[in-house]
């Protein structure tokens, strides 16, 4: 860019009296005389130096600013079509999955959607990872290879971690590169279940060996191991808050954990089988939860999430109270093992499948069965999600099925 003779003069002047009033009154002499600068027009250009400087600096502001607008609108963009969120609205799945495919060569044990992007994860018993576009039914990318059957996956609130296991290890790695991050061991016999912390500052896994482990993940240690089950441990999750996990065991039972604690706070021994899931409500879900309990609730929060729904392979759901340690709620009508649990993210439903090949959806304000997919699978199913991004369930059976629902308002 070349300047005019006007507006060189009109800079020399401004730098000429920025040097004068700065303290570099002998430097400012050199460059008027060097210059030739018109010191007496230095009234009309005095201060344009430093206003012509902090305007830069506001649009450089700006720029950057509009940029990270830009950054952002182009991220949303990548995640695909955006629709309803699924907890802005009662949606159901529809009466027919939209895609339908074998995605495993044997069991589908586990499933998780990506919080951000439209990505479905799933672990198998034929010792792989994989990854579904949930919006096209393609698979993405190359599995990930595990030694032996991948039992559980789980992927941080962030979207950045993705955690698996398989016999007695638990692999943590990173989500765009599906580099291999951490390998956790301790545990001394098969890992059945993991579970990030909201903050993702730990992992907690349930174990063959009977007890549930705490993991740091900055560092990869076992920092704690909770001993109450007699059995294998199937299943374990975390409160909404962080501050209280919950394990189902083949000892009949749910333990109710608080995140300091060594010993469980509660045992529940409402299930006369083996318990195979247990999920914690969404803070949604305490409103209806606590008038189905009979007493007050305030406007839901995290803090409030105190909910915790088992079920197991006397075809029982039951829901309780984990700060109180009181049943809440029991729903009866699988005939077969209830092998997996959905909160809907509005809160108003549970959903669960199991060895009926049914996916059933439960009021969680009356208690009653509102909907039944009689055969949503031709076999077993073992494994189902709901997602929180948009309105779509997914399920997964004993063959290697995967199935994609679109939710529909019912």
């Amino acid at each position: 860019m070349t300047l005019s003779d006007k507006q060189k003069m009109r800079l020399n002047v401004a730098v000429a009296e920025y040097l004068y009033h700065t303290g570099y009154p002998g430097v400012g002499e050199a460059f008027v005389e060097a210059a030739g600068v018109d010191y007496d027009k230095r009234s009309k250009y005095s201060a344009s130096l430093e206003r012509k400087w902090t305007s830069l600096l506001k649009l450089s502001k700006k720029i950057r600013m509009l940029q990270a607008e830009l950054d952002e609108a182009k991220a949303l963009l990548a995640l695909g079509p955006i629709r309803k969120p699924a907890a802005e609205a009662g949606f159901l799945p529809a009466a027919t999955a939209t895609y339908e495919m074998r995605a495993h060569r044997d069991e589908i044990s586990s499933l998780v959607f990506h919080p951000t992007e439209p990505v479905l994860v799933t672990g198998g018993y034929d010792s792989t990872v994989r990854f579904t576009d949930y919006e096209t039914g393609e698979s993405l990318g190359k599995p990930l290879r595990e030694s032996g059957a991948v039992s559980a996956v789980a992927v941080d609130a962030s979207g950045s971690l993705l955690a698996s296991a398989s016999v007695s290890s638990i692999r943590v790695w990173q989500w765009e590169s599906r580099k291999r991050l951490k390998s956790l061991t301790g545990h001394e016999a098969d890992v059945w279940d993991v579970a990030f912390t909201p903050d993702a500052s730990h992992l907690v896994s349930a174990s063959r060996d009977t007890t549930v482990r705490v993991w740091t993940l900055d560092t990869g240690f076992c920092v704690k191991i909770l001993s109450g089950h007699s059995e294998w441990v199937r299943s374990v999750s975390v409160a909404p808050n962080g501050e209280v996990y919950a394990s189902a065991g083949a000892d009949n039972t749910v333990c109710v954990w608080g995140a300091d604690d060594s010993a469980p706070r509660a045992v529940l021994s409402h299930h006369s089988h083996v318990v195979e899931v247990v999920a914690f409500a969404p803070a949604t879900a305490s409103v209806h939860l606590a008038k189905l309990q009979g007493v007050d609730a305030d406007e839901p929060t995290v803090a409030a999430a105190q909910y915790v729904a088992s079920g197991g392979r006397d075809a029982m759901i039951h829901v309780y109270d984990a700060a109180a340690g009181a049943l809440v709620a029991s729903f009866a009508g699988h005939d077969g093992w209830v092998r997996d649990l959905a909160f809907h993210p509005c809160g108003e439903f549970l959903l669960s499948c199991g060895d009926d090949k049914s996916v059933r959806v439960w009021s969680l304000a009356s208690g009653k069965c509102v909907k039944t997919y009689t055969k949503a699978h031709s076999v077993f199913v073992g494994a189902m999600a709901f997602n929180v991004r948009s309105p779509v369930v997914a399920t997964g059976d004993v063959s290697g099925g995967l199935k994609i629902w679109n939710c529909v308002a019912p």
